[in-house]
């Protein structure tokens, strides 16, 4: 608004110095208005910028790759938990067996192992500190193998003879041999390889 329009209205001096400067005020207000509407504006302009840059970073990324290496490892750190899981039962198995197969006296170290390995198969279940069926397997043992348990072996070790009970050569034959027991084929191969891999032959 201009002075001279208002003095074409014919209002007094100070009507017209008041109108004006109301009107000033106006402007400013609204030029400070507009300069901060430039502002936001630039600050909106900067956060597009910014956002749309970010967009054509994840433009560039393999994201199914990135979920698919995600679900690897996550596959792979749980395998890793559950076969070290499975190896830790079974050294916890093996050496509580071990323990309980060490409460008896073997006629030797081969001996020993042999039946060791034997419970390992039959893969007695572990109730606590417990094999439970391993107790009747040793008893059973000690009636069909005797020979096999170091108290009820002695020192002498075991006598093969021929059909008849007359010792052969080297106190057996192929024939009685073929007759023996895993175990007694142990022992025997224990005192006399040699002749353990002559009657094998």
């Amino acid at each position: 608004m201009k002075r001279e329009y208002l003095e074409g209205l014919e209002l007094e001096k100070d009507v017209i110095d008041k109108v004006m400067a109301e009107n000033g005020k106006d402007i400013e207000n609204a030029k400070g208005d507009i300069t901060t509407k430039d502002i936001e504006i630039k600050n909106l302009k900067g956060q597009l910028k910014d956002a749309n840059k970010k967009i054509d970073e994840f433009k560039d990324l393999d994201v199914e790759g990135i979920k698919k290496a995600s679900d690897d490892y996550k596959l792979k750190f749980e395998q890793s938990e559950k076969d070290a899981e499975e190896k830790l039962t079974k050294l916890k198995y093996d050496f509580g067996l071990t323990n309980y197969v060490n409460k008896f006296e073997f006629a030797s170290e081969r001996v020993k192992k042999s039946i060791l390995d034997d419970l390992k198969s039959k893969e007695f279940k572990l109730d606590g500190e417990t094999f439970l069926g391993a107790d009747d397997y040793i008893e059973k043992l000690k009636k069909s193998e005797p020979q096999s348990f170091a108290e009820d072996n002695g020192e002498a070790p075991p006598k093969f003879t021929r059909p008849g009970g007359k010792p052969d050569v080297g106190g057996l034959t192929k024939e009685s041999f073929g007759k023996m027991t895993y175990m007694e084929r142990l022992a025997l191969k224990q005192k006399d390889e040699v002749l353990y891999r002559k009657l094998n032959e």
